[in-house]
């Protein structure tokens, strides 16, 4: 089918096109411009809202997926402490630690830790801890179903009754998450008992001045973890003086360690015992005291005590108070070989009635004394090694009123040195051990009868306890001036006698002869008078000696100084230039001579000292007598 084709115009063609361009009610626009039409528009915003909407939608499946707030079975993942609920203090026991994930997710990032309670030592794990607490465990995974296990083998510390916490925590990351989570388990445990185990025995009763005598029975504790941390500690009750324990204590007086505790166990027995004996002094409070002992772990200045043990005394009190005192040392005295010794004893009536038909006793044991030279005692009577005073022979014993005090005294001397040593030769005193001797005073009477049916006592005693003295080491000193020595040949230089305006030379000498124990921190020490010279020239044994010119001291010190070392000597030179003001007249060369020590056995100072040396040259065999200064 053919169609025909019209010619159009320029100007219909024209108003074609602009009528394709341009609508009727938007005539004038510029058609150089396209725009789309409005369908077009409305299916590209709704193709950008769904591209949206599917993002928003796969953020939040992957937030729900992702995400740490994802909620998952936390009760499928545990943690257990067991053990045994009730132990024994110092008790081996073995607590278990037991994990678990029964959750379908794997755990990741899992760290076990225990917390343990004060008084708890580990002694092994199983497996091993990854730090030096041994309470820290960690692994990678924890698989789905995966049961862990971990073995705690320790030793629990702590007093009867009390009770103590172990705790396990677990914390993880689940496979799918980023934060970690936490489970934790709390067993309590109760100490019902201790495997340190010891008893005290005492004396009921006591008198002021008895001696008494105290045992503490204790268990082998060998076999138990740490043992050598084991310590025996004592509270004395007041008024109560220690004399000696068997074994002795390893610090003070008062604290014992495993080490001695361990070496008195009796092998048949298993059991040790410590044995400490002293008495209650005169000044001793009237009524129960108590002796204290515990048994427990010590570790530098921390200790732990874990089983207490006390006993008690009933101490009475006497009317009669007695104070002993030997060279008015009233405690811890010391005295030196071949010393005299001064011996009083005071007494006072502190009660409510008078005292009747007294009677004072003194004793003094032990081979160091020297009866021989025993004075001031007429009014008492003397009897293997005591002295006894009694109304017959002192008045004021018969009757002592509430208030009255009064004392007897006398005086006697120690044994010399060649006695002393006859009595180490003969075996009867051991020279590696202290040198000692007790004195102890004892005193009877009664209450005298009162009307009016007033209760009256039988016969009383009262005590003072032995009062240990010690004998310092045998320390002899001698201090000399000299011009010429044993040999007569010349030590010093210049006129003698000396003259005014001339100068003389002379040697000071020290000699120091030891027995019986060892010496330390020996120093020997004189001041020289203002117109004496030092001349530097000096020599010692052992030693150094030292001058200070600030204070004119001359020094000898000694380190250490052994009992069977011979004589030490040291020497020096002073000199003199008399001033006519001393023609006629002697001249001090040094001050007074002392010297101080340490007795190595006794611990305690030996101390002894000369007079001062003038020219008289007192010890000099061919200068002595040449001192007055001549014109």
């Amino acid at each position: 089918m053919m169609f025909k084709t019209k010619k159009l115009s320029a100007t219909q063609l024209k108003q074609g096109i602009e009528s394709i361009y341009d609508s009727s009610d938007h005539i004038g626009n510029d058609v150089s411009i396209i725009k789309p039409s409005k369908s077009r528009r409305r299916w590209w915003i709704i193709a950008i809202v769904a591209l949206l909407l599917a993002c928003a939608i796969t953020t939040w499946l992957g937030f729900r997926v992702f995400s740490n707030h994802q909620p998952f079975h936390e009760d499928r993942v545990s943690i257990k402490m067991d053990g045994p609920r009730t132990v024994a203090s110092s008790e081996e026991v073995t607590y278990t630690i037991v994990y678990r994930n029964d959750d379908p997710n794997p755990m990741t990032k899992v760290v076990i830790t225990a917390s343990y309670p004060q008084g708890f030592s580990v002694i092994s794990t199983e497996p091993s801890a990854s730090n030096s607490l041994n309470n820290r465990w960690e692994q990678d995974f924890l698989k789905t179903g995966e049961v862990g296990t971990i073995t705690i083998k320790g030793q629990l510390r702590g007093n009867e009754g009390q009770e103590q916490a172990l705790k396990a925590n677990l914390t993880y990351v689940p496979a799918n998450f980023n934060s970690p989570f936490s489970q934790e388990d709390t067993l309590l445990v109760t100490v019902q008992s201790s495997l340190l185990h010891l008893q005290i025995h005492g004396p009921a009763q006591a008198n002021p001045g008895d001696e008494v005598q105290y045992e503490i029975t204790y268990d082998d504790f060998s076999s138990i973890y740490k043992k050598d941390d084991v310590q025996l500690r004592v509270t004395y009750p007041k008024g109560f003086a220690f004399k000696e324990s068997d074994p002795k204590a390893d610090f003070g007086q008062d604290v014992w360690t495993s080490v001695a505790l361990l070496k008195g166990i009796d092998p048949n027995t298993r059991q040790g015992k410590v044995r400490i004996s002293g008495t209650f002094n005169p000044e001793s409070p009237s009524g129960t005291v108590g002796f204290g002992a515990v048994f427990g772990y010590g570790h530098g200045d921390v200790f732990t005590p874990e089983k207490n043990e006390t006993t008690s005394t009933e101490i009475t009190k006497s009317d009669l108070i007695l104070h002993l005192r030997v060279n008015d040392m009233p405690t811890n005295p010391v005295v030196n070989v071949g010393e005299p010794l001064g011996v009083v004893l005071d007494y006072e009536n502190t009660g409510k009635y008078p005292l009747s038909d007294v009677t004072l006793a003194v004793k003094m044991e032990g081979p160091f004394i020297d009866w021989s030279t025993l004075k001031d005692s007429k009014s008492a009577e003397f009897s293997n090694d005591s002295l006894t005073w009694s109304k017959g022979k002192t008045i004021s014993l018969a009757d002592v009123a509430p208030g009255a005090k009064g004392q007897v005294s006398f005086h006697v001397s120690l044994q010399n040195s060649a006695s002393i040593a006859n009595l180490i030769k003969g075996g009867m005193v051991d020279v590696n051990k202290a040198l000692a001797f007790n004195a102890s005073a004892l005193a009877t009477y009664t209450v005298a009868p009162y009307k009016d049916n007033l209760p009256t006592g039988g016969t009383v005693e009262a005590k003072t306890g032995a009062t240990t003295v010690m004998i310092n080491s045998d320390l002899a000193f001698v201090a000399q001036a000299r011009y010429f020595d044993d040999q007569q040949t010349p030590v010093g230089s210049g006129p003698l006698p000396p003259r005014v305006g001339q100068t003389t030379v002379y040697s000071i000498s020290w000699n120091l002869q030891n027995t019986l124990h060892d010496l330390d921190q020996i120093r020997v020490t004189t001041i020289l008078p203002p117109d004496v010279m030092w001349s530097s020239h000096e020599r010692a044994d052992v030693g150094a000696i030292e001058y200070d010119d600030a204070t004119r001291s001359v020094s000898w010190v000694i380190d250490r100084m052994s009992a069977t070392q011979p004589v030490l000597t040291a020497d020096f030179t002073v000199s003199i230039t008399p001033a006519a003001t001393y023609a006629q007249k002697l001249i001090t060369l040094t001050g007074d001579s002392g010297v101080t020590a340490k007795d190595m056995i006794n611990n305690s100072s030996v101390s002894l000292k000369r007079p001062s040396l003038t020219t008289n040259l007192d010890f000099d065999p061919v200068g002595k007598g040449k001192g007055l200064v001549q014109p």
